[in-house]
């Protein structure tokens, strides 16, 4: 399947997926992280947790290993830009404990905030923006 260069100025990941691929609902290209980082184990969420989720959110990819797990983005504008950022985080038993984790997240060696998937919202999906500027 063919893809066109997403959209200037914006990159949707999808962390866990194992293709890039179009949403079909909202026609957004999402991208894998498989080239984006080299640690983390991906897994599915539980097939009770997944009905009407949108298809970013069906896999993720979990840290259980490590202190930092790094992403590495290079986006096309370069530096001296500003980024917002749009994290969504989703838990989904994808590992039958039942127990929602809390992390810590970092945009560089700055700590961006604590995510705790207890305050999720009504679709128990946690959302956490941010302005980066470089």
């Amino acid at each position: 399947m063919g893809f066109t260069r997403p959209q200037k100025g914006f990159i949707s990941i999808d962390c866990g997926s194992n293709e890039d691929y179009i949403d079909e609902r909202t026609k957004i290209r999402y991208i894998s992280d498989k080239e984006l980082i080299d640690t983390g184990i991906v897994k599915t969420v539980s097939p009770d947790s997944s009905t009407n989720l949108q298809q970013n959110a069906k896999n993720l990819r979990s840290f259980p290993q490590g202190t930092r797990n790094c992403y590495t983005l290079r986006p096309e504008q370069g530096k001296n830009n500003n980024y917002l950022i749009r994290a969504r985080f989703f838990y989904g038993n994808y590992d039958g404990k039942n127990q929602t984790p809390v992390f810590d997240l970092h945009l560089g060696v700055n700590e961006w905030k604590t995510v705790k998937l207890t305050n999720a919202g009504p679709n128990r999906i946690v959302h956490s923006d941010i302005i980066h500027v470089p």
